[in-house]
């Protein structure tokens, strides 16, 4: 008997039935290759796995039986400064800036070939670079002329994370978002990421606001409201604000909690930014050969945005014209907690004063109280249940809509202090 397939002229073309299996299963293989771990990734968080992502789990962060949760978008560009610090800032709510970035130098010039042809002397263009790309807060890291990193970067694995190099600042005029003066005298540190990819982060949290900007490749962030399930999300390493949970294989058994957690997830591609709300919990993932900026922005030291640029944004407000603080200030939440570990126990104000300023006798004579009244305001506010002692669980337990109010009454009575300090230490000079 002769086959359909033969008489219909198609036996040349079909390939038998034995292969057919073998074929399907290199094509996706193929397919699978040609997206690279980005594929891989959510192939997996879309897997349906065991009893659909329970009992032991072992799957990424971001997997979860729970729907993902939506983050806002902008079409295209930043939002006016004001609007931005009302909808977006004041309310701990993320935004994807779709395009925001496009009409920067930065994303029309970054390149391997632009890189390389700046007129650099190697001793003054050193940057630091990471040694892993699955982040480790123990790694080995290192500081090396740019230029050597980029003509190394594709070979070595190796990952730039560095302080915006003043040779690339011009290339990158400050968010219209953040162009107010107040906004402007906040910012904290300006960061550039640049790796070939595959890079993962911690679950962390920042002390301050963070304004991630792609440039080149793709980044997929993961968040979670810490208002919502902060108390889920295992933050067990307080010192580095940052949790030792396995990215890649959150174990359920472990830490049973991250069960419930609900994400938001956002998925950056050339030119998209981020805004992350202060204290919100991420984690960071990158693919293909990648470049980012993130800004981070301490709105505890905001005190007005009525003056903002809020017509057209201005390219000449450059990044290497702003003056960052730098990550120098301890947010109370981190001092306190330290604090009460190593008194192993509750303090009341006058023993919280002897451990934070240990030289408040000398201070108090010479300057008088504005400093011990400004520290008051803080204890009071931590002292939630009104027992007049302060313990580690409502320091740790704060919600993190207060936590910015107390930030900058801690910000003030830190200020007094250094400056109060630096008069002191002029005057024992001048002895």
């Amino acid at each position: 008997a002769t086959s359909s397939s033969e008489t219909s002229g198609l036996a040349s073309t079909s390939p038998p039935g034995r292969l057919k299996p073998f074929i399907i299963v290199t094509t996706l293989l193929l397919l699978l290759a040609g997206c690279g771990c980005f594929c891989c990734y959510w192939l997996d968080l879309l897997d349906g796995g065991e009893e659909a992502y329970g009992i032991g789990h072992k799957r990424p962060f971001g997997t979860s039986r729970h729907p993902q949760l939506p983050v806002p978008e902008l079409a295209d560009g930043f939002p006016p400064p004001g609007r931005f610090y009302q909808e977006q800032v004041r309310q701990l709510r993320p935004l994807l800036m779709r395009g925001a970035a496009r009409q920067t130098r930065a994303f029309r010039m970054w390149d391997d070939d632009y890189f390389l042809q700046l007129p650099l002397d190697p001793n003054s263009s050193q940057v630091h670079v990471e040694t892993t790309k699955k982040e480790s807060r123990q790694q080995r890291t290192y500081d090396t002329p740019f230029h050597q990193f980029v003509r190394s970067y594709n070979t070595s694995g190796h990952y730039m994370v560095a302080s915006m190099p003043r040779f690339l600042a011009p290339d990158f005029p400050l968010p219209w978002s953040l162009q107010c003066p107040d906004v402007a005298g906040a910012l904290v540190e300006a960061i550039v990421w640049f790796s070939s990819g595959g890079t993962s982060s911690v679950v962390h949290t920042d002390a301050v606001d963070n304004l991630n900007c792609v440039l080149r490749g793709n980044k997929t962030f993961v968040m979670v409201d810490p208002a919502v399930h902060g108390h889920r999300v295992p933050i067990d390493r307080p010192e580095g604000s940052y949790s030792s949970m396995d990215v890649d294989s959150v174990d359920f058994r472990a830490y049973p909690s991250m069960a419930d957690v609900q994400f938001y997830i956002a998925h950056l591609f050339p030119g998209d930014c981020l805004y992350i709300p202060f204290k919100w919990i991420h984690q960071v993932r990158s693919y293909g050969r990648n470049i980012a900026v993130n800004l981070w922005f301490d709105t505890a030291l905001v005190r007005a945005t009525d003056n903002c640029n809020e017509e057209r944004p201005d390219p000449a407000w450059l990044i290497d014209t702003a003056s960052f603080k730098g990550f120098g200030y301890r947010p109370p939440t981190d001092l306190f907690a330290e604090t009460l570990r190593q008194a192993a126990g509750p303090l009341d104000f006058a023993a919280l004063l002897d451990r934070i300023v240990p030289e408040h006798g000398e201070l108090r004579t010479r300057f008088g109280d504005r400093f011990v009244d400004e520290l008051s305001v803080v204890f009071k506010a931590f002292d939630t249940n009104g027992d007049s002692l302060m313990d580690l669980t409502e320091v740790e337990g704060q919600p993190v809509e207060r936590l910015r109010d107390i930030d900058r009454h801690f910000l003030q009575f830190d200020r007094t202090v250094r400056e109060m300090m630096e008069i002191l230490a002029r005057e024992r000079d001048e002895l």
